[in-house]
């Protein structure tokens, strides 16, 4: 139930994010109807056009069926399906949506990932969840002044897992405070800012893969989420 609770507080704001995407695909699309338009138009010979343009509409398609269904995944409970994937894409994709909500306009984002590729094996939207909640967590946190945030992922010196950290410049958590926020409702956003979920739903995911989410933070410097998860 607490996961469903927060898909639902999570999904408007991937929503916002996946339309403004959506937004942006569709205008390329109609750029190549419009220039398949008007070479059947002017006659001819078009074979080579369509020939050109068919593969780019078919990515396009394949696009706007993955977000659809990221949606539809967040919004609705069900078994995980887990699968090897680059921790790095999720992390574009997951910047390029909040990017599109607007959530990211005010502050300096700072990747720092790994040179080479790192698969982890995952439920992908459990993981866009637990990004999507970390980085809009660190924006409130920041509040309006323009901050820093920093998203880095590293291999874990074991070998076998990834390690994922989200860092603010934001004014810190208190020590007495620490422990509540990993508990459910527990919140110092306004009800219209946060639902108290967000936090302990995040480490409840990660320690299904066996991992954990742990914080650390100063008060005048900022605060740093990091969790692991299996390669």
């Amino acid at each position: 139930q607490l996961l469903l609770a927060e898909r639902r507080a999570t999904l408007g704001t991937l929503a916002g994010g996946v339309g403004h995407e959506l937004r942006n695909i569709a205008q390329i699309q109609l750029v190549a109807v419009d220039e398949l338009a008007a070479a059947v138009e002017r006659g001819g010979d078009v074979l080579p056009l369509v020939k050109r343009v068919l593969p780019n509409l078919e990515r396009v398609c394949e696009h706007i069926t993955a977000h659809g269904q990221r949606l539809l995944q967040l919004a609705r409970p069900g078994p995980d399906r887990v699968a090897p994937i680059d921790l790095h894409a999720i992390v574009d994709d997951v910047i390029t949506m909040l990017k599109g909500a607007g959530k990211l306009r005010r502050h300096n984002l700072v990747l720092a990932l790994a040179t080479d590729a790192l698969q982890v094996t995952v439920n992908r939207t459990r993981i866009e969840q637990i990004l999507v909640n970390l980085i809009v967590n660190a924006v409130d946190a920041i509040g309006e002044t323009p901050g820093r945030i920093t998203v880095t992922v590293v291999p874990h010196p074991d070998g076998k897992r990834v390690v994922c950290s989200v860092a603010d410049t934001g004014p810190g958590i208190p020590a007495e405070l620490i422990e509540q926020i990993f508990e459910p409702f527990f919140t110092t956003k306004s009800p219209e800012q946060g639902t108290g979920l967000g936090l302990p739903v995040a480490r409840e995911i990660v320690q299904a893969y066996g991992g954990n989410l742990v914080v650390t933070s100063e008060i005048g410097r900022g605060t740093t989420f990091t969790f692991d998860l299996p390669r």
